[in-house]
Protein backbone atom coordinates (compact mmCIF):
# COMPACT_ATOMS: atom_id res chain seq x y z
CA UNK A 1 0.00 0.00 0.00
CA UNK A 2 1.45 3.34 -1.02
CA UNK A 3 2.07 6.14 1.42
CA UNK A 4 0.90 9.65 0.54
CA UNK A 5 4.59 10.49 0.01
CA UNK A 6 4.71 7.80 -2.67
CA UNK A 7 1.58 9.27 -4.28
CA UNK A 8 3.30 12.65 -4.43
CA UNK A 9 6.42 11.08 -5.96
CA UNK A 10 4.35 9.30 -8.61
CA UNK A 11 2.45 12.50 -9.37
CA UNK A 12 5.74 14.39 -9.76
CA UNK A 13 7.13 11.67 -12.04
CA UNK A 14 4.03 11.76 -14.23
CA UNK A 15 4.32 15.55 -14.37
CA UNK A 16 7.91 15.26 -15.62
CA UNK A 17 6.95 12.68 -18.25
CA UNK A 18 4.08 14.86 -19.42
CA UNK A 19 6.33 17.91 -19.60
CA UNK A 20 8.81 15.98 -21.76
CA UNK A 21 5.99 14.83 -24.04
CA UNK A 22 4.84 18.40 -24.48
CA UNK A 23 8.33 19.74 -25.13
CA UNK A 24 8.14 18.87 -28.83
CA UNK A 25 4.97 20.92 -29.23
CA UNK A 26 6.17 24.03 -27.47
CA UNK A 27 7.98 25.48 -30.47
CA UNK A 28 4.75 25.52 -32.44
CA UNK A 29 2.47 26.62 -29.67
CA UNK A 30 1.81 30.28 -28.90
CA UNK A 31 1.06 29.44 -25.27
CA UNK A 32 2.58 26.79 -23.05
CA UNK A 33 0.96 24.87 -20.24
CA UNK A 34 3.86 25.79 -17.94
CA UNK A 35 4.07 29.46 -18.91
CA UNK A 36 2.98 31.78 -16.06
CA UNK A 37 -0.66 32.58 -16.63
CA UNK A 38 -2.28 35.96 -16.22
CA UNK A 39 -5.72 34.60 -15.41
CA UNK A 40 -7.52 31.51 -14.20
CA UNK A 41 -7.82 28.63 -16.64
CA UNK A 42 -11.32 27.17 -16.79
CA UNK A 43 -11.57 23.46 -16.19
CA UNK A 44 -12.60 21.49 -19.27
CA UNK A 45 -15.55 19.11 -18.86
CA UNK A 46 -14.52 16.07 -20.93
CA UNK A 47 -17.24 13.79 -22.28
CA UNK A 48 -17.18 10.29 -20.82
CA UNK A 49 -16.19 7.60 -23.26
CA UNK A 50 -18.64 4.75 -23.91
CA UNK A 51 -18.30 2.25 -21.10
CA UNK A 52 -15.81 4.43 -19.22
CA UNK A 53 -16.10 3.68 -15.53
CA UNK A 54 -12.85 4.81 -13.94
CA UNK A 55 -12.54 8.02 -11.97
CA UNK A 56 -9.54 10.32 -12.05
CA UNK A 57 -7.37 11.74 -9.27
CA UNK A 58 -4.85 14.53 -9.87
CA UNK A 59 -2.28 15.56 -7.27
CA UNK A 60 -1.21 19.16 -7.75
CA UNK A 61 1.01 19.32 -4.67
CA UNK A 62 -0.95 21.92 -2.78
CA UNK A 63 -0.40 22.23 0.95
CA UNK A 64 -3.01 20.22 2.80
CA UNK A 65 -4.39 16.70 2.89
CA UNK A 66 -4.83 16.20 -0.86
CA UNK A 67 -2.13 13.55 -1.16
CA UNK A 68 -3.49 11.57 1.81
CA UNK A 69 -7.00 11.67 0.36
CA UNK A 70 -5.68 10.73 -3.08
CA UNK A 71 -3.96 7.67 -1.61
CA UNK A 72 -7.28 6.49 -0.16
CA UNK A 73 -9.07 6.85 -3.51
CA UNK A 74 -6.25 5.23 -5.48
CA UNK A 75 -6.64 2.05 -3.45
CA UNK A 76 -9.92 1.53 -5.29
CA UNK A 77 -9.67 -0.37 -8.59
CA UNK A 78 -11.88 2.09 -10.48
CA UNK A 79 -9.72 5.15 -9.68
CA UNK A 80 -6.50 6.11 -11.44
CA UNK A 81 -3.93 8.88 -11.25
CA UNK A 82 -4.16 11.63 -13.86
CA UNK A 83 -0.93 13.55 -14.58
CA UNK A 84 -0.53 17.15 -13.49
CA UNK A 85 1.41 19.84 -15.36
CA UNK A 86 2.71 23.28 -14.56
CA UNK A 87 -0.08 25.83 -14.48
CA UNK A 88 1.35 29.21 -13.52
CA UNK A 89 3.81 30.89 -11.15
CA UNK A 90 2.80 33.83 -8.97
CA UNK A 91 4.74 37.02 -8.31
CA UNK A 92 6.66 35.29 -5.51
CA UNK A 93 7.75 32.50 -7.90
CA UNK A 94 5.53 29.88 -6.29
CA UNK A 95 4.77 27.23 -8.90
CA UNK A 96 1.21 25.95 -9.23
CA UNK A 97 0.04 22.84 -11.03
CA UNK A 98 -3.18 21.69 -12.67
CA UNK A 99 -4.40 18.42 -14.22
CA UNK A 100 -3.10 17.80 -17.74
CA UNK A 101 -5.28 19.57 -20.27
CA UNK A 102 -6.85 21.75 -17.57
CA UNK A 103 -9.20 18.85 -17.14
CA UNK A 104 -11.92 18.72 -14.52
CA UNK A 105 -11.22 15.49 -12.62
CA UNK A 106 -13.20 13.63 -9.98
CA UNK A 107 -10.86 14.63 -7.17
CA UNK A 108 -7.98 17.08 -7.08
CA UNK A 109 -6.25 19.07 -4.36
CA UNK A 110 -6.51 22.12 -6.66
CA UNK A 111 -10.22 22.68 -6.08
CA UNK A 112 -10.79 24.67 -9.28
CA UNK A 113 -10.27 21.43 -11.23
CA UNK A 114 -12.06 19.05 -8.85
CA UNK A 115 -15.64 17.85 -9.11
CA UNK A 116 -15.74 17.93 -5.31
CA UNK A 117 -14.22 20.54 -2.99
CA UNK A 118 -12.11 19.37 -0.04
CA UNK A 119 -12.63 22.60 1.94
CA UNK A 120 -15.85 24.13 3.23
CA UNK A 121 -16.85 27.53 1.97
CA UNK A 122 -16.86 29.85 5.00
CA UNK A 123 -14.72 27.56 7.17
CA UNK A 124 -13.07 30.54 8.89
CA UNK A 125 -16.21 31.06 10.99
CA UNK A 126 -15.10 28.06 13.03
CA UNK A 127 -11.34 28.10 12.66
CA UNK A 128 -10.97 31.74 13.65
CA UNK A 129 -11.25 31.74 17.44
CA UNK A 130 -12.86 35.18 17.58
CA UNK A 131 -15.57 34.17 15.10
CA UNK A 132 -16.09 30.84 16.88
CA UNK A 133 -16.63 32.60 20.21
CA UNK A 134 -19.38 34.70 18.62
CA UNK A 135 -20.92 31.69 16.87
CA UNK A 136 -21.26 29.47 19.97
CA UNK A 137 -20.49 31.60 23.05
CA UNK A 138 -22.07 29.13 25.47
CA UNK A 139 -19.66 26.40 24.33
CA UNK A 140 -16.55 28.58 24.43
CA UNK A 141 -17.05 30.68 27.54
CA UNK A 142 -16.42 34.34 28.32
CA UNK A 143 -14.08 35.83 25.74
CA UNK A 144 -12.28 39.15 25.45
CA UNK A 145 -10.61 40.49 22.32
CA UNK A 146 -7.37 42.30 21.58
CA UNK A 147 -6.82 44.01 18.26
CA UNK A 148 -3.46 45.64 17.56
CA UNK A 149 -2.66 45.80 21.30
CA UNK A 150 -5.98 47.42 22.19
CA UNK A 151 -8.92 45.87 24.03
CA UNK A 152 -11.86 45.80 21.62
CA UNK A 153 -14.59 48.21 22.76
CA UNK A 154 -12.56 48.83 25.89
CA UNK A 155 -13.89 45.56 27.31
CA UNK A 156 -11.10 43.91 29.32
CA UNK A 157 -10.87 41.29 32.08
CA UNK A 158 -10.08 42.35 35.63
CA UNK A 159 -7.91 40.76 38.27
CA UNK A 160 -9.92 39.12 41.03
CA UNK A 161 -8.39 38.56 44.42
CA UNK A 162 -8.16 34.88 45.24
CA UNK A 163 -8.83 33.75 41.65
CA UNK A 164 -5.84 31.57 40.78
CA UNK A 165 -7.01 30.21 37.41
CA UNK A 166 -4.60 31.18 34.59
CA UNK A 167 -5.46 33.23 31.52
CA UNK A 168 -4.79 32.28 27.89
CA UNK A 169 -3.92 34.72 25.11
CA UNK A 170 -4.60 33.01 21.77
CA UNK A 171 -3.92 34.29 18.28
CA UNK A 172 -7.33 34.34 16.63
CA UNK A 173 -6.05 32.89 13.36
CA UNK A 174 -3.56 30.39 14.86
CA UNK A 175 -4.33 26.77 15.76
CA UNK A 176 -2.90 23.49 16.99
CA UNK A 177 -1.85 25.05 20.31
CA UNK A 178 1.18 26.70 18.73
CA UNK A 179 -0.08 30.26 19.08
CA UNK A 180 -1.15 30.24 22.71
CA UNK A 181 0.50 31.92 25.70
CA UNK A 182 -0.64 31.88 29.29
CA UNK A 183 -0.23 34.11 32.33
CA UNK A 184 -1.38 34.15 35.93
CA UNK A 185 -3.30 37.44 36.06
CA UNK A 186 -5.74 39.12 33.67
CA UNK A 187 -3.68 42.30 33.86
CA UNK A 188 -0.70 40.46 32.33
CA UNK A 189 -2.53 39.48 29.12
CA UNK A 190 -1.81 42.63 27.13
CA UNK A 191 1.91 42.14 27.71
CA UNK A 192 1.74 38.93 25.64
CA UNK A 193 0.09 40.61 22.62
CA UNK A 194 2.00 41.79 19.57
CA UNK A 195 1.17 44.75 17.38
CA UNK A 196 -0.90 43.97 14.28
CA UNK A 197 -2.21 40.63 15.59
CA UNK A 198 -5.75 39.76 16.72
CA UNK A 199 -6.21 37.74 19.90
CA UNK A 200 -8.90 36.15 22.00
CA UNK A 201 -8.37 36.12 25.76
CA UNK A 202 -10.03 33.45 27.89
CA UNK A 203 -9.65 32.21 31.42
CA UNK A 204 -9.04 28.54 32.17
CA UNK A 205 -12.27 26.61 32.61
CA UNK A 206 -13.32 26.17 36.21
CA UNK A 207 -13.28 22.76 37.89
CA UNK A 208 -11.50 20.95 35.04
CA UNK A 209 -11.68 17.18 34.97
CA UNK A 210 -8.19 15.78 35.50
CA UNK A 211 -6.69 12.38 34.72
CA UNK A 212 -4.42 11.18 37.47
CA UNK A 213 -4.03 14.78 38.56
CA UNK A 214 -2.94 15.84 35.05
CA UNK A 215 -4.67 18.21 32.67
CA UNK A 216 -5.94 16.77 29.41
CA UNK A 217 -8.18 17.58 26.49
CA UNK A 218 -9.82 15.47 23.81
CA UNK A 219 -9.01 15.72 20.11
CA UNK A 220 -12.25 14.77 18.35
CA UNK A 221 -13.17 14.74 14.65
CA UNK A 222 -16.19 15.69 12.60
CA UNK A 223 -17.06 15.26 8.93
CA UNK A 224 -19.22 17.90 7.27
CA UNK A 225 -20.63 17.44 3.78
CA UNK A 226 -22.67 19.89 1.71
CA UNK A 227 -24.45 18.44 -1.30
CA UNK A 228 -24.47 19.79 -4.83
CA UNK A 229 -27.71 21.67 -4.20
CA UNK A 230 -25.74 24.04 -1.96
CA UNK A 231 -28.36 23.67 0.79
CA UNK A 232 -28.30 20.14 2.23
CA UNK A 233 -25.73 19.51 4.96
CA UNK A 234 -24.88 16.14 6.51
CA UNK A 235 -22.88 16.13 9.74
CA UNK A 236 -21.00 13.20 11.26
CA UNK A 237 -19.00 12.81 14.49
CA UNK A 238 -16.28 10.18 14.90
CA UNK A 239 -16.91 7.74 17.73
CA UNK A 240 -13.27 7.57 18.77
CA UNK A 241 -10.95 10.39 19.81
CA UNK A 242 -7.54 11.02 21.34
CA UNK A 243 -6.68 12.09 24.85
CA UNK A 244 -3.87 14.63 24.92
CA UNK A 245 -2.49 14.39 28.45
CA UNK A 246 0.03 16.68 30.10
CA UNK A 247 3.21 15.02 31.39
CA UNK A 248 2.97 17.16 34.55
CA UNK A 249 0.66 17.32 37.53
CA UNK A 250 -1.71 20.24 36.98
CA UNK A 251 -1.53 23.30 39.18
CA UNK A 252 -3.26 26.59 38.34
CA UNK A 253 -0.13 28.59 39.20
CA UNK A 254 2.20 26.51 37.00
CA UNK A 255 2.67 28.53 33.82
CA UNK A 256 4.92 26.00 32.05
CA UNK A 257 3.71 25.19 28.55
CA UNK A 258 3.65 21.41 29.04
CA UNK A 259 1.37 21.84 32.03
CA UNK A 260 -1.16 24.25 30.52
CA UNK A 261 -1.01 23.70 26.70
CA UNK A 262 -1.05 20.03 25.69
CA UNK A 263 -0.77 19.05 22.02
CA UNK A 264 0.47 15.44 21.94
CA UNK A 265 -1.66 12.33 21.52
CA UNK A 266 -1.45 10.09 24.57
CA UNK A 267 -4.17 7.44 24.27
CA UNK A 268 -7.44 6.70 22.52
CA UNK A 269 -10.66 7.84 24.11
CA UNK A 270 -12.18 4.39 23.79
CA UNK A 271 -9.94 3.29 26.67
CA UNK A 272 -11.22 6.15 28.86
CA UNK A 273 -14.22 5.13 30.99
CA UNK A 274 -16.19 8.45 30.89
CA UNK A 275 -16.10 8.56 27.06
CA UNK A 276 -19.50 6.84 26.81
CA UNK A 277 -21.09 9.76 28.66
CA UNK A 278 -19.01 12.47 26.98
CA UNK A 279 -19.58 11.40 23.37
CA UNK A 280 -23.30 12.33 23.19
CA UNK A 281 -22.42 15.76 24.57
CA UNK A 282 -19.69 16.09 21.96
CA UNK A 283 -22.27 15.29 19.24
CA UNK A 284 -24.52 18.01 20.62
CA UNK A 285 -21.60 20.49 20.44
CA UNK A 286 -20.92 19.52 16.82
CA UNK A 287 -24.59 19.83 15.89
CA UNK A 288 -24.96 23.22 17.55
CA UNK A 289 -21.80 24.62 15.97
CA UNK A 290 -22.55 23.46 12.44
CA UNK A 291 -26.27 24.17 12.76
CA UNK A 292 -25.69 27.78 13.74
CA UNK A 293 -23.03 28.28 11.07
CA UNK A 294 -25.39 26.95 8.37
CA UNK A 295 -28.48 28.81 9.62
CA UNK A 296 -26.59 32.11 9.75
CA UNK A 297 -25.10 31.65 6.29
CA UNK A 298 -21.54 31.56 7.59
CA UNK A 299 -21.00 28.12 6.13
CA UNK A 300 -21.99 28.50 2.49
CA UNK A 301 -22.99 25.97 -0.12
CA UNK A 302 -21.32 25.71 -3.51
CA UNK A 303 -24.17 25.38 -5.97
CA UNK A 304 -23.36 22.51 -8.35
CA UNK A 305 -20.30 21.29 -6.41
CA UNK A 306 -20.28 18.92 -3.47
CA UNK A 307 -17.93 19.91 -0.66
CA UNK A 308 -16.61 18.22 2.45
CA UNK A 309 -14.09 18.64 5.22
CA UNK A 310 -12.66 16.48 7.96
CA UNK A 311 -11.85 18.74 10.88
CA UNK A 312 -11.15 18.40 14.59
CA UNK A 313 -12.41 19.89 17.82
CA UNK A 314 -10.31 20.21 20.93
CA UNK A 315 -12.63 19.93 23.93
CA UNK A 316 -12.26 19.94 27.70
CA UNK A 317 -14.68 18.51 30.24
CA UNK A 318 -15.30 19.90 33.70
CA UNK A 319 -16.15 17.85 36.78
CA UNK A 320 -19.81 18.76 36.31
CA UNK A 321 -19.87 17.02 32.92
CA UNK A 322 -20.07 20.13 30.73
CA UNK A 323 -18.13 20.04 27.47
CA UNK A 324 -16.18 23.15 26.40
CA UNK A 325 -14.75 23.80 22.94
CA UNK A 326 -11.15 25.00 23.14
CA UNK A 327 -10.66 25.39 19.40
CA UNK A 328 -11.63 23.93 16.03
CA UNK A 329 -8.91 22.98 13.57
CA UNK A 330 -10.15 22.91 9.99
CA UNK A 331 -6.70 22.01 8.66
CA UNK A 332 -6.26 19.41 11.37
CA UNK A 333 -3.25 17.13 11.64
CA UNK A 334 -4.00 13.73 10.09
CA UNK A 335 -1.54 10.88 10.50
CA UNK A 336 -1.24 7.72 8.42
CA UNK A 337 0.22 4.45 9.61
CA UNK A 338 3.56 5.22 7.93
CA UNK A 339 3.90 8.21 10.28
CA UNK A 340 2.34 6.68 13.39
CA UNK A 341 1.75 2.90 13.38
CA UNK A 342 -0.22 2.96 16.63
CA UNK A 343 -2.30 6.17 16.72
CA UNK A 344 -3.09 6.95 13.12
CA UNK A 345 -6.19 8.13 11.28
CA UNK A 346 -6.21 5.67 8.36
CA UNK A 347 -9.49 3.95 9.27
CA UNK A 348 -11.18 7.28 9.96
CA UNK A 349 -10.13 8.76 6.61
CA UNK A 350 -10.96 5.62 4.61
CA UNK A 351 -14.45 5.32 6.08
CA UNK A 352 -15.02 9.06 5.60
CA UNK A 353 -14.44 8.62 1.86
CA UNK A 354 -16.86 5.69 1.82
CA UNK A 355 -19.43 8.30 2.88
CA UNK A 356 -18.18 11.07 0.58
CA UNK A 357 -17.64 8.81 -2.47
CA UNK A 358 -19.73 5.69 -1.78
CA UNK A 359 -18.72 2.48 -3.49
CA UNK A 360 -21.36 0.19 -4.86
CA UNK A 361 -23.69 -0.93 -2.11
CA UNK A 362 -24.23 0.69 1.28
CA UNK A 363 -21.31 2.81 2.50
CA UNK A 364 -18.99 1.41 5.15
CA UNK A 365 -19.24 4.26 7.64
CA UNK A 366 -16.91 2.70 10.19
CA UNK A 367 -17.05 4.72 13.41
CA UNK A 368 -18.61 7.81 11.83
CA UNK A 369 -21.85 8.50 13.67
CA UNK A 370 -24.52 10.44 11.78
CA UNK A 371 -25.17 13.52 13.88
CA UNK A 372 -27.54 15.89 12.09
CA UNK A 373 -28.95 17.03 8.77
CA UNK A 374 -29.41 20.73 8.12
CA UNK A 375 -31.03 22.64 5.32
CA UNK A 376 -29.24 25.88 4.67
CA UNK A 377 -30.21 28.76 2.43
CA UNK A 378 -28.38 30.20 -0.51
CA UNK A 379 -26.17 33.10 0.50
CA UNK A 380 -28.08 35.76 -1.44
CA UNK A 381 -31.29 34.74 0.39
CA UNK A 382 -29.91 35.67 3.82
CA UNK A 383 -31.10 39.12 4.79
CA UNK A 384 -30.95 39.25 8.57
CA UNK A 385 -29.10 37.44 11.37
CA UNK A 386 -30.96 34.61 13.04
CA UNK A 387 -33.82 36.04 15.12
CA UNK A 388 -34.13 35.44 18.86
CA UNK A 389 -37.16 33.25 18.23
CA UNK A 390 -35.27 31.06 15.75
CA UNK A 391 -32.26 30.98 18.08
CA UNK A 392 -34.51 29.76 20.91
CA UNK A 393 -35.95 27.04 18.69
CA UNK A 394 -32.43 25.96 17.71
CA UNK A 395 -31.32 25.95 21.35
CA UNK A 396 -34.25 23.67 22.25
CA UNK A 397 -33.31 21.35 19.40
CA UNK A 398 -29.66 21.20 20.49
CA UNK A 399 -30.67 20.64 24.12
CA UNK A 400 -32.69 17.68 22.93
CA UNK A 401 -29.61 16.22 21.24
CA UNK A 402 -27.69 16.45 24.51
Amino acid sequence: MRSHAAVLEEAAAQSLREEARLQARRQKSETSVDKPATGVVSAIHPPLLPGEAHKLVAVCRRVGHGSIYSEVLLRRPDWQLHPSVKWFADDEHNQYYCPEGSRLVDFCDEMHFSRIAMYLNGRQCMENKAQLSVLVPSLVGDTFYIKDRQWVDGHCPLDKEGDALPWFVKEAEGNEGLFVDCCQQASECMGLARAGVNYVVQQHIRDPMLLGGKKFHLRCHMLNICMEDGETWHVYTYKDAYLNISPNQWAPDDMSRDTQVVIYRSQRAGDWKPWGEVFPKLKACVAETIGRAVAQGKLKGRLGKKQFEISSLDIMVDIHGKVWIIEINMGTVLRDKHCDPDWNDDDMITSAFDIIYPCQGPPHVGQWDFTAKFSGVLVDEIQEPVSDEVADDMAAFFDGLA
